[in-house]
């Protein structure tokens, strides 16, 4: 009998890693290491250490963007 199929016979199911996303409310709070966010124009990623802003300008497009305009990594 065999407890461990995936750590001994190295056999890992094959998932898609989810990218999920949500806007960013009053309550988003970012940790230690930062949280991604993502640019409702152009989709480009970009990490943030705080949300003590109201717009922030997109580093891709150039885009002066509102605080409640960009999503967040869930």
């Amino acid at each position: 009998m065999n407890y461990f199929p995936n750590r001994l016979t190295n056999n890992t199911p094959a998932h898609q890693p989810r990218e999920r996303w949500g806007p960013v409310t009053r309550s988003t709070r970012a940790s230690a290491s930062g949280r991604l966010i993502k640019c409702p124009h152009c989709g480009a990623e970009h990490r943030v250490y705080h949300f003590s802003w109201c717009a922030l300008q997109c580093m891709s497009c150039k885009t002066m963007v509102d605080k409640y305009d960009w999503s967040r990594e869930v």
